[in-house]
């Protein structure tokens, strides 16, 4: 969990999470989350596609490097979002490969 911030994973699961809330629906989630200025959701490929219309910020990893999987992060429309934070590095302590974090803000 991400310290200082209220985090809730939603999951079809009737289980519990250490240090997370557990919701059934991102409407629940953001019944959860109250009046917390920023709400950090956890969850799948589903759950990001139903946030991305509800999102006013996006905090994306960007990882220079294939993996096998069968989840991504769904496609979004650059047009709607603006670029307002962008640390790249060619590799991290335990990590060998170039990657950035992105920090995007609705356009209004």
């Amino acid at each position: 969990p991400l310290p200082k911030r209220t985090n809730i994973v939603i999951t079809r699961a009737d289980r519990e999470f250490d240090g997370a809330h557990t919701a059934h629906s991102l409407q629940e989630a953001i019944r959860m989350a109250g009046d917390d200025p920023e709400i950090f959701i956890m969850g799948g490929a589903q759950i990001y596609r139903e946030a991305l219309s509800v999102a006013d910020r996006m905090y994306i990893t960007h990882v220079e490097r294939d993996y096998e999987g069968d989840t991504s992060f769904p496609a979004w429309d650059e047009s709607e979002w603006q670029l307002i934070s962008r640390e790249a590095y060619e590799q991290g302590e335990k990590y060998p490969h170039p990657f950035a974090f992105e920090i995007y803000d609705r356009i209004k």
